[in-house]
């Protein structure tokens, strides 16, 4: 049986709950590149592109290669206007719920990921964003006014619309998905399992004495997991994997080994290494 594709098919049904009761993080990647933990999205380096028009950093993000991939586009500023560009209103971040803003790509990065407010200069290295302009393009068309695109300002968490072949800004690419490496992501989900250990988040769950020993099974089980992928033997490490995310999906049967409050998010994260394991090139 072709263990890879078996569970592939679990990957891709479950992928889309993933991020629901997420808080942010931003997760730094090689080559400058950050991780968005809850959007799911990758953000090139914040300075790859410099200066241009609107249009020129549309057919930039278009066109370019960065790390291995070519899927990269403009960030958006309404995701649900259309990708990779589109028109629409942006919601304002700066009023808006976490939950909402999540439509405006930029406007999460300065409120949510970096921790502005509105007049804040964010410009610069901020934590693991290193170069941040002043001003970014988005893919974003203005819906009321012809002509007009939307972009924004780090140097003060506002969004304009300007007219898109008069005024020249920065452009910041992103693509949907993660960019880590399996290796590089088993070692995040270790470190979530040990974090919510540490800080009571994640415990043992089982009748009477038995739920620090459920705890230390599922942990030993994804060490094993994690040394697997080292070696290069992503079926086995598949097999592990899926048997994990069934102890802590919070769905009977089995039973699961782990509860607390960051038990979906750790789920989650299990599942994300599963699909970017089915995604990966066989080593």
């Amino acid at each position: 049986m072709n263990t890879r594709w078996t569970v592939a098919a679990l990957a891709l049904g479950v992928v889309a709950l993933l991020g629901q009761n997420a808080h942010a993080e931003l997760i730094p990647r090689s080559q400058g590149m950050v991780y968005d933990d809850v959007l799911k999205i990758t953000w090139a380096p914040a300075d790859l592109f410099i200066s241009g028009y609107q249009s020129d950093v549309v057919d930039w993000a278009d066109a370019l290669t960065y790390a291995g991939f070519d899927d990269w586009r403009p960030a958006s500023m309404s995701v649900s206007g259309g990708l990779p560009t589109g028109t629409a209103t942006p919601v304002d971040c700066s009023e808006a719920t976490e939950e909402a803003c999540r439509d405006n790509e930029m406007g999460y990065m300065f409120y949510h990921n970096l921790g502005g407010s509105s007049g804040d200069d964010l410009t610069g290295t901020q934590g693991p964003v290193m170069n941040i302009q002043m001003f970014y393009w988005s893919g974003t068309n203005s819906e009321s006014v012809p002509g007009c695109a939307w972009g924004f300002v780090f140097t003060l968490g506002g969004h304009y619309h300007v007219p898109g072949s008069y005024t020249e800004g920065a452009g910041w690419a992103v693509r949907d998905g993660d960019v880590a490496t399996p290796a590089e992501k088993v070692t995040d989900v270790v470190g979530a399992f040990e974090d919510g250990v540490g800080d009571g988040t994640l415990a043992g769950s089982g009748p009477g004495d038995s739920a620090d020993g459920r705890a230390g099974a599922l942990y030993n089980k994804l060490l094993e997991a994690q040394a697997y992928i080292g070696a290069g033997d992503y079926p086995t490490a598949l097999t592990l994997l899926y048997d994990i995310y069934k102890l802590c999906d919070g769905m009977l049967p089995p039973p699961d080994f782990i509860d607390g409050s960051a038990r979906q998010e750790f789920a989650d994260l299990v599942m994300e290494l599963i699909t970017l394991i089915v995604q990966a090139p066989t080593p």
